[in-house]
């Protein structure tokens, strides 16, 4: 059982709050924490040692302070006094080496590569002591030992893939995570219930209040069928809404979202999109009719807010060229419904560029998790054949989040068939224009616009101790006016 419970507040901070999100959460495990409904259900259960959450600062979490050396290839972390796991027990230092040993194996068994591990001394013993050297726990400290200096580790271990797990919640030899649908929190908030339709978080009442809003939310009810987003006091959305005009304001990170589409069945042979002229004519065929439905789109995978990012030529779209296809089918995800009102225009370009081409588009609504897992190519089969996306990158220091867009298994996993973005993303200083010019002229990812990602909430509610530099998804700093 949970040890959950509200704190003693008066009865509006303790009432119930209606929270929409688009899509059901379907694992506990940080491992699976990039699909971004995953930020918004689990960045608040699971707590890693610091986070850029919060406005302003990087706060310590589990970590109550930390130094780094002159060189920035050592850093210590001491944890808190006060931190416990949901069920009670104290996260100790050996918790922390734990939790991240058992993502090392895993990781690396997948041959992800997330600019992390990799670059802790001694990594390359993984597999024959179980430990890497330059991982240790010594009290109520963590040290990290790296072969290179890691300016951005703060906002690496602030991702929710780092957060800290109980070792009760996987298996001791393999490190599979028991129970998709169970954890133990080490978080301002434990899941009280989770079925079918909705997801129960409340707040804990041992978690140490100068972490959480000073008015916290006690207990959020989330739930993603369609009809509850009417009725909701939160709901996950976008900056290019306006809801408004119903009591809604909008809280959001800059623009850093790239919203595209991903040509999944690429590798399959019997894919309508195995030979690469077939993708450029039917890309050129969207983009078209992007255009004369009034949406124009943004030639650049990468955000322009990059300060070496541009726009890609217009020129590189070839003309659109009908290929009579006897009506084979063509089969897509749309954006999710969170994504108003680009879903609609998106799913309604891709339909026309299909019927263009001499396709029979046919939409496919497939969950998240197989979506996922195909991102793999040479699969004997696929669900989609086209798959709308949308992922972020922090602009003011993108290498490392595109190297994990490329490395890590956990990530979107950009397609590099030729190999030449290996060579390029491997450099010390990435040109991300480059990267940007393969990945058009690979013809596989096809970008639609940037836009920023966050919550529209009612008035009564606080988003002033939230970062927008990410998207505000951490409940925990979201609290009553």
């Amino acid at each position: 059982m949970f040890n959950a419970c509200s704190p003693n507040r008066d009865d509006t901070t303790n009432k119930q709050v209606s929270f929409w999100i688009s899509d059901a959460p379907f694992s506990a495990d940080p491992l699976d924490y990039d699909a971004f409904i995953h930020h918004i259900a689990f960045s608040s259960v699971h707590s890693g040692l610091v986070t850029n959450y919060r406005a302003g600062q990087y706060t310590g979490i589990i970590a109550k302070n930390w130094e780094v050396s002159s060189d920035q290839k050592t850093w210590i972390f001491t944890l808190r006094d006060n931190m416990r796991f949901s069920n009670g027990d104290p996260i100790t230092s050996q918790d922390v080496v734990n939790s991240w040993l058992r993502m090392a194996r895993l990781l690396t068994q997948r041959g992800s590569k997330a600019g992390f591990f990799e670059k802790i001394e001694g990594f390359s013993s993984l597999g024959k002591t179980g430990e890497i050297p330059g991982l240790k726990s010594d009290g109520k400290q963590v040290t990290l030992r790296f072969i290179e200096p890691m300016p951005q580790l703060l906002d690496t271990l602030s991702f929710g893939l780092y957060a800290i797990v109980h070792g009760s919640c996987y298996d001791k030899t393999s490190g599979k995570w028991l129970n998709p649908h169970h954890t133990v929190a080490s978080g301002p908030y434990a899941i009280r219930a989770w079925d079918a339709d909705s997801f129960v978080l409340q707040l804990r009442r041992d978690f140490p209040e100068e972490l959480l809003h000073p008015r916290p939310l006690a207990e959020v009810k989330f739930q993603w069928a369609p009809a509850s987003r009417r009725n909701a006091q939160i709901f996950s959305g976008n900056s290019r809404e306006n809801p408004g005009a119903e009591g809604y304001f909008y809280h959001g990170e800059t623009e850093s979202r790239i919203a595209y589409l991903r040509c999944q069945s690429w590798t399959h042979p019997a894919s309508p999109l195995h030979d690469k002229a077939e993708r450029k004519r039917l890309r050129a065929a969207f983009y078209s009719n992007l255009e004369s439905l009034g949406f124009k789109p943004t030639l650049s995978f990468f955000p322009l807010a990059i300060p070496s990012v541009k726009e890609l030529n217009g020129d590189n779209i070839i003309s659109a060229k009908r290929q009579l296809s006897n009506g084979k089918a063509l089969t897509f995800k749309p954006f999710s419904a969170e994504i108003v009102p680009l879903s609609e225009v998106a799913a309604r370009a891709l339909q026309l560029a299909a019927s263009t081409e001499g396709f029979r588009a046919e939409i496919k609504d497939t969950p998240k998790k197989i979506i996922g897992a195909e991102f793999a190519p040479n699969l004997a089969a696929y669900h989609n054949d086209i798959v709308s996306i949308v992922t972020g990158i922090l602009v003011d220091s993108p290498d490392a989040d595109i190297r994990f867009m490329f490395k890590s298994q956990e990530g979107i996993r950009l397609p590099d068939p030729t190999g030449k973005c290996a060579g390029l993303i491997d450099s010390t200083k990435i040109d991300i224009q480059k990267v940007n010019e393969v990945l058009w002229e690979d013809a596989i990812i096809w970008p639609v616009t940037h836009l920023s990602v966050g919550l529209w909430a009612k008035e009564e509610f606080d988003f002033s101790l939230i970062n927008t530099i990410v998207p505000p998804t951490a409940i925990h700093l979201i609290g009553w006016k």
